[in-house]
């Protein structure tokens, strides 16, 4: 049987890779709340898609950008430490301003990355 014959033939939703949703959103009431105070810091467009990803689970199991064991691990082995699939590295460039730990402050509403 075919993975593709697995897939079609379970019902109900769809298990998310690594086995567990990671869903990060927050409310706005939430979010105002954490990011009163903080820095901003402006993400290109890719990153804002990708913390956009982040937030919603669509790469799950990873719950943040990646650190650098998880990295490393995926540049070598195309998986992550705990042996998942994983071929794309999740990153926030490297450079003083722009490496963690930092916080985000929305702008507009919760997804703007203007």
């Amino acid at each position: 049987m075919s993975i593709i014959d697995v897939a079609m033939a379970h019902e109900g939703p769809s298990v998310p890779h690594g086995g567990s949703l990671v869903e990060r959103a927050l409310e706005t009431e939430e979010l105002a709340e954490l990011v009163r105070d903080a820095p901003s810091l402006t993400l290109s467009p890719a990153e804002a898609a990708d913390l956009r990803a982040l937030a919603t689970g669509a790469y799950s199991p990873l719950t943040g950008f990646m650190s650098s064991a998880e990295h490393e691990a995926c540049k070598d082995t195309m998986r992550l430490p705990d042996g998942l699939l994983w071929l794309r590295p999740i990153l926030v460039p490297p450079g003083s301003s722009r490496r963690p730990p930092w916080r985000l402050r929305a702008r507009s509403g919760p997804w703007s990355h203007r």
